[in-house]
């Protein structure tokens, strides 16, 4: 089992396993940690998530051959959302591609981040000027999110983020500021040497509320963002989980890019991500079968539940 090195720093009240990691389930009032991120700012420790490094000059060329979205033309500041797909199509990896003066920084689920490293090393030809390497630990990452996230990053790290763009990054010196609005707008993660984690967190926690796994459950169904695991798996095509944002469909071949193509241009998505209020106190559970009042014939399935 493997944790976080701030857990024991961040305290919470319970911890969750997920997928051979240990994380904050709770600090003691999830209600307040959900109303911290909508009124203020709260501050979520996603340490666990995987961070990789692809550098060398051919960096963003040899990336755009292998995953869904454009980096060949990624300029240091800028981002986007990328898929790795099977050669059918299906979403086997959902990251998203930070450009830095230096190198591409590519963030993902935690429990993809050792799959896509083996992955990508496997497109490295002779002659690549490409290296691909695991920053998992060596970089902490933090999420800050709410109305005031912008305002206390500029004062704790003298970054100014407000402007930036979905995906866009803000560098200085060690520090590293991405544009995520995992849990609606103003959202943002930190990204800096695992040595500074707890200092920074608790110049974070200073102003900002932790949060853990049950309010970020919560926090990103309200945003209707997707989760790996849950909405995201191979199951699944991205026009179904409507990723659209992750797909570029001007740049040259990748793999499964021609079932994107088919899809766009002569078929359609058969199922569709989409959000559902439940009236009463009693939830379905996860893998539930959604019908129509009157028929038997399923009309859908319940991935996340909160």
């Amino acid at each position: 089992m493997q944790t976080s090195p701030l857990l024991p720093l961040a305290a919470p009240v319970e911890t969750i396993s997920l997928a051979g990691w240990t994380t904050a389930a709770h600090y003691g009032d999830i209600p307040a940690e959900i109303d911290a991120v909508h009124r203020h700012v709260g501050l979520i420790d996603q340490t666990i998530r995987g961070r990789l490094a692809v550098g060398g000059p051919d960096r963003g060329r040899w990336l755009n051959k292998i995953v869904s979205n454009e980096t060949a033309a990624l300029q240091p500041g800028e981002g986007c959302r990328a898929l790795l797909l099977s050669t059918k199509g299906r979403i086997t990896c959902d990251l998203r591609v930070y450009a830095l003066a230096d190198s591409l920084l590519l963030e993902t689920a935690f429990d993809t981040a050792d799959g896509l490293l083996e992955v990508l090393r496997g497109y490295v030809l002779f002659g690549d000027q490409v290296t691909v390497t695991d920053r998992r630990q060596e970089l902490c990452q933090l999420g800050v999110h709410g109305p005031a996230a912008a305002a206390l990053l500029r004062r704790l790290t003298g970054l100014e983020v407000s402007s930036l763009s979905r995906y866009g990054v803000a560098a200085k010196d060690s520090l590293m500021v991405a544009r995520t609005d995992d849990f609606g707008p103003a959202g943002y993660d930190l990204f800096a040497p695992l040595e500074r984690a707890a200092e920074l967190w608790e110049g974070l926690r200073a102003e900002a509320r932790p949060f853990g796994w049950r309010a970020a459950e919560v926090l990103r169904l309200e945003a209707g963002r997707p989760r790996w695991g849950a909405e995201l798996t191979p199951d699944y095509l991205p026009l179904e989980a409507e990723l659209s944002e992750a797909l570029s469909h001007t740049k040259g071949c990748y793999p499964g890019q021609e079932v994107v193509a088919r899809m766009r241009d002569r078929g359609h998505a058969n199922r569709l991500l989409r959000r559902l209020a439940v009236d009463g106190t009693v939830l379905p559970q996860r893998g539930a079968t959604l019908t129509v009042a009157g028929s038997p014939k399923p009309v859908g399935l319940v991935t996340s539940v909160a």
